[in-house]
């Protein structure tokens, strides 16, 4: 796609969303619903991952909260799939793929030819409207990855556990 295209569709974006929070906060405004809340555009953030130098945070950031394990089978959210994906592109090495792991925040045990990580991680939640915290969460991850096998014929699982605490 021709780049003046693709810069005309981002601006085009751009004028759309700002046209749609402009007319919700006027109608907000004109309805008096009553809102505490000021005007302004519902916005999310997140703290406490790393998503430049961590792959983990990454997939995390992107596909953490998506895994629900009444709706998917262990093994088979999208997070996991990325996470074997990520292991299955690391070297075939047991050693290489528990330092590669560990240096990344997991706590890792080798036992023959089997690799067992944990990876933990905290991240803080905030729904925001304007300048105004509307909720506060706190969702703890809780990331078993396991590598079994010899080098050239290796298996990769991944098993995500999510918890969300609403602390606002």
């Amino acid at each position: 796609m021709p780049d003046y295209v693709s810069m005309g569709v981002g601006i085009a974006l751009g004028i759309a969303t700002l046209s749609m929070a402009l007319t919700a906060n006027a109608e907000e405004e004109r309805a008096g619903s009553g809102s505490t809340l000021p005007p302004g555009i519902v916005w999310f953030s997140k703290s406490g991952l790393d998503t430049q130098n961590n792959k983990i945070d990454g997939l995390i950031t992107d596909l953490g909260q998506t895994c629900n394990h009444s709706l998917f089978k262990p093994g088979q959210c999208t997070i996991e799939k990325e996470l074997r994906r990520f292991l299955a592109s690391l070297p075939p090495e047991q050693v290489v793929i528990a330092r590669e792991l560990r240096s990344l925040g997991a706590a890792c045990r080798e036992k023959n030819n089997d690799l067992n990580c944990v990876y933990e991680k905290h991240v803080r939640a905030k729904t925001m409207k304007g300048i105004v915290t509307v909720a506060e969460y706190d969702d703890f991850f809780k990331i078993r990855l396991r590598v079994t096998g010899r080098d050239d014929a290796r298996k990769y699982d991944a098993f995500v556990e999510f918890i969300s605490t609403q602390i606002k």
